[in-house]
């Protein structure tokens, strides 16, 4: 990909994290925090996070429309796999992994690499065709 591509892509990203905060910040002083602000943060930073999965992604999934088999790549899945361990609550005893929960653009961009990665677990092979049939 040239640079402007690269640079655009960047930027795209950078807006997507800075509604996130204006967005929370937002829904911290409207709701309730106790009850609503966290099932609706959570909800906002999917949606977010698969905006972005997918706005990455866009090149391989156009390559989807091609003709050719589907095949799954388990190298990705298994990547997604730990994304999805950094959400859940018993993986916070884990010092370590602490502030990825606590740092809600880290939580973006993990959730976000969790649906690049689902995205690019599936990929086509190109149908051959039959030199036979000519």
């Amino acid at each position: 990909m040239n640079k402007k591509v690269n640079t655009i892509k960047a930027l795209f990203v950078f807006i997507i994290i800075i509604i996130c905060y204006i967005t929370e910040y937002y829904i911290n002083k409207v709701f309730d925090p106790v009850n609503d602000s966290y099932i609706n943060i959570l909800i906002l930073a999917e949606i977010e996070a698969l905006i972005i999965g997918v706005f990455i992604s866009a090149d391989h999934i156009k390559s989807w429309r091609e003709k050719g088999k589907i095949r799954i790549n388990y190298i990705y899945l298994f990547c997604a796999l730990i994304m999805i361990l950094l959400h859940i609550p018993f993986m916070l005893r884990i010092h370590a992994l602490m502030f990825f929960y606590t740092n809600s653009v880290l939580k973006l961009l993990s959730a976000a690499f969790f649906w690049y990665f689902i995205l690019h677990a599936f990929y086509k092979i190109p149908a051959v065709e039959d030199d036979t049939k000519k």
